[in-house]
């Protein structure tokens, strides 16, 4: 709730989608996320593993659990205002999960312009108008001051990825507790 800090009115099928991703703050964020990426006419494709289905968020402390939430708060906010400039074909965002040594968190969308991937981090930054430049200096504070978690970034054929890598020995051995 802190993260979001405004509530859009329920759907089924996007809250039956959601309920593919592990309870515990992240599927909350994402679905009210969803909601806003319905209300802005992009498309919206969410491809969860089956084993990240079965994983158990709840019992991660407050604190990594609100470091994920934010971190993928801002990528999203990021995603849906870069993809809202796209024409309708290319209004298109990925948001992926799985489990490859990392559970991994993967979202992509098209863009418009230039992104100069050497200082996107740098506060201040942006590729939109005076006044923003903020949110991924703040990530890379989050991700730098948290040793389980990984972020990288690529850039092919104007789609912009962002990879975010959570340990998954954290996760699994100490945490997590995985539903057979």
């Amino acid at each position: 709730d802190e993260i979001i800090k405004d509530k859009r009115e329920d759907n089924e099928i996007l809250y039956n989608q959601a309920k593919k991703i592990p309870s515990g703050g992240l599927q909350g964020l994402i679905y009210q996320k969803m909601l806003l990426i319905q209300e802005k006419n992009i498309n919206l494709i969410l491809d969860v593993s089956n084993e990240v289905r079965k994983m158990d968020f709840s019992t991660i402390p407050s604190k990594m659990n609100y470091d994920i939430c934010r971190i993928i708060g801002i990528i999203l906010d990021n995603a849906i205002e870069a993809t809202i400039k796209l024409n309708e074909e290319n209004k298109e965002i990925l948001i992926s999960m799985y489990i490859d040594e990392y559970f991994i968190i993967e979202i992509s969308n098209r863009f418009i312009g230039e992104i100069d991937i050497n200082k996107i981090f740098n506060k201040g930054y942006t590729t939109k108008e005076k006044g923003h430049g903020y949110g991924l200096n703040l990530l890379r504070k989050i991700v730098n001051e948290n040793d389980n978690i990984i972020n990288e970034v690529k850039v092919t054929n104007n789609i912009f990825t962002q990879i975010i890598k959570i340990k998954t020995d954290f996760l699994v051995n100490n945490v997590v507790e995985i539903k057979k």
